[in-house]
């Protein structure tokens, strides 16, 4: 079993773990170009100097020290694959990290009434699915989530 960290610890660790914003914005601008495919999963110093770029044109502040923003990342977000000397890619925490947020934007239950949600999926009803999508809304949204709960 791990020992719980104390409040020292996650306080020297802490500034490495959350991105501040401009970090964070890289971040997500990568993940984006790279869902995109406008770049390679593993991609080039280039690419993270382009992705700062892009972002601090959304905020009024100066240009941020590149090298400063790239070491920050190095921590927990950016990583060398092996064998790929120039090359980065993003960590699985940054997936991760990048997962939470949009999944906190990106609500899936926003689009449901609360009224018409409550009537279909308190109780299954085999009458009301007659698509396979009606089937998978019920089992993502009643089943699956009353499972995890259970």
């Amino acid at each position: 079993m791990k020992k719980a960290l104390s409040l020292q610890e996650i306080s020297s660790i802490y500034d490495n773990l959350i991105p501040s914003r401009e970090e964070g914005m890289v971040i997500f601008c990568l993940h984006k170009q790279i869902k995109e495919n406008q770049i390679d999963v593993h991609f080039t110093r280039t690419n993270v100097e382009d992705a700062i770029r892009k972002t601090t044109t959304l905020t009024i502040e100066n240009t941020p020290q590149t090298s400063r923003i790239l070491q920050k990342l190095l921590h927990y977000f950016i990583e060398r694959p092996p064998k790929e000397q120039y090359l980065y890619k993003l960590t699985d925490y940054a997936e991760k990290f990048i997962k939470l947020v949009e999944n906190k934007i990106y609500n899936r239950f926003q689009d449901f009434p609360l009224q018409e949600s409550l009537q279909n999926y308190a109780q299954f009803k085999s009458t009301s699915i007659r698509s396979i999508q009606d089937f998978q809304k019920w089992y993502e949204l009643d089943f699956n989530q009353t499972s995890r709960q259970i």
